[in-house]
């Protein structure tokens, strides 16, 4: 009696738990608002030349289309692109993200590439920027 109680209560708490990370990061990053909420350089380096501050908002969606919203205003449409490939830095197969946006209001356009991107749970990423030996670590939240 005891093990029919323990596998129905082990089947209750595995079907409870979150299946996003069995998800392709493409359909991951899909739907609701990301914010940048965090930027890290610990290696360095001026936030001036980045293409994204903290504070901006992103929403993907399923057809490779964003909306992006910098915390500064305006309102950029543009597309996005998830790739899996070798990252010598790192020495593994990593996701890298593409971003490239434009206001067609002001006619400027925002575009950024991040060397990699790890999801830290079902609404949490982090994105890393390399530029040259520097290192620039975005968290992002839904």
């Amino acid at each position: 009696m005891i093990r029919l109680y323990l596998s129905v209560f082990l089947l209750i708490l595995l079907s409870s738990c979150s299946k996003d990370f069995l998800k392709r990061y493409d359909d991951r990053i899909e739907g609701g608002e990301w914010t940048i909420v965090d930027i890290d350089r610990p290696n360095g380096g001026s936030f001036d030349r980045l293409p994204f501050r903290e504070g901006d908002r992103f929403t993907f969606y399923d057809d490779g289309t964003i909306r992006y919203v910098p915390a500064a205003g305006g309102i950029y449409e543009g597309t996005w692109d998830i790739i899996k490939k070798w990252n010598i830095r790192t020495e593994d197969r990593v996701n890298t993200l593409t971003v490239s946006a434009a206001d067609f209001m002001t006619q400027d356009v925002r575009a950024g590439y991040f060397d990699e991107i790890r999801f830290t749970g079902t609404n949490r990423f982090v994105a890393y920027m390399y530029d040259g030996w520097r290192v620039f670590k975005f968290r992002f939240r839904r």
